[in-house]
């Protein structure tokens, strides 16, 4: 990914997030494409570079989200499973594993993607699957009957 590039997902993230700001004071019908951006600190025509419409970025981040959680869901489910993660406690560490891998990528396109991407790869699997002492994750990893 190039600057350019990490600076056009970097003016995304803020709308974004200025969105889902804005979403949690008031109505999704009374958010102006001015709050938004003023909200991420970008210029009105940036935020038509992105999008047509607050319709367009409300659509856009349920579907990401939707896409997003399915494909964790699809991944994380048959681990807990196979280490025996009671069913009611899978969504809370799905949430958990969620937010901390957006925290890295977040992190990551604050620093303009300086570091490589096999480094942040390889970050976001030490803190899945963390050496050492990992706590109950690694309990159940050296516990579990691997055939």
């Amino acid at each position: 990914m190039n600057k350019s590039e990490s600076k056009y997902f970097n003016t995304a993230i803020k709308m974004d997030e200025a969105f889902i700001s804005l979403l949690q004071k008031k109505d999704f019908d009374y958010i102006t494409i001015k709050e938004i951006c003023s909200c991420a600190g970008v210029n009105r025509s940036t935020f038509y570079l992105h999008y047509e419409t607050t319709r367009d970025l409300l659509t856009e981040a349920f579907d990401a989200f939707t896409s997003f959680r399915n494909m964790f869901r699809h991944l994380f489910n048959p681990i807990l499973e196979r280490f025996s993660f009671p069913e009611e406690e899978r969504g809370y560490i799905l949430s958990f594993y969620i937010r901390g891998i957006i925290g890295i990528v977040t992190e990551w396109l604050n620093r303009d993607c300086a570091e490589p991407v096999e480094f942040i790869t390889g970050l976001i699997m030490k803190c899945i699957l963390p050496a050492g002492n990992g706590g109950a994750w690694n309990e159940r990893i050296n516990s579990a009957d691997f055939e």
